[in-house]
C-alpha cells in the first residue's frame, strides 16, 4: 500500500513505479480514499501511466468517511461508483479498507457488483 499521490509519496521516499519495475513489489496499491470519484480517477490514471505493467495496479478504496462526529460507513452507492470507475479504467482489482465499516448495505451492493464467478487475476 502506497500514498495515493505519487508526489506526496515521493516526499516520503516512495517510488512505487520504480519498485515495481525493479521487481521489488508485485503489486502497487494506492490508498485512494477520496470521496470524489473524479479524484480517484485522476490519481489512478497517473499510476497507470507511470507503471510499465498495468497488471501491477490494484486500487485501495475506502469504506468509511470522516465527519464532525467521527468516522462512519460510506454510502453503498459511492462504494459502487468507485468500484465501477476502477473497472472502467481497466484496473484488475480493488482492495477495500477498513473492514469494520463493511455493513449489510455495502455487502449487498458488492454482491450485485461481483455477481460473476471470481477469477483471481494475481496468480
Amino acid at each position: 500500500a502506497v500514498f495515493s499521490s505519487m508526489v506526496s509519496g515521493g516526499r516520503q521516499g516512495q517510488d512505487s513505479p520504480g519498485w515495481a519495475r525493479q521487481g521489488w513489489v508485485d503489486l502497487v496499491i494506492p490508498m485512494d480514499y477520496a470521496m470524489q470519484t473524479l479524484s480517484v480517477r485522476a490519481r489512478e490514471r497517473a499510476f497507470l501511466e507511470a507503471l510499465d505493467d498495468d497488471g501491477q495496479l490494484v486500487t485501495g478504496l475506502s469504506l468509511y468517511q470522516k465527519g464532525a462526529g467521527g468516522a462512519t460507513a460510506r454510502a453503498p452507492e459511492l462504494v459502487a461508483e468507485q468500484v465501477e470507475q476502477v473497472r472502467r479504467m481497466g484496473i484488475h482489482g480493488y482492495c477495500l479498507f477498513v473492514g469494520g465499516y463493511l455493513n449489510e448495505e455495502i455487502v449487498e451492493t458488492l454482491a450485485d457488483l461481483n455477481a460473476e464467478p471470481a477469477v483471481p487475476y494475481f496468480r
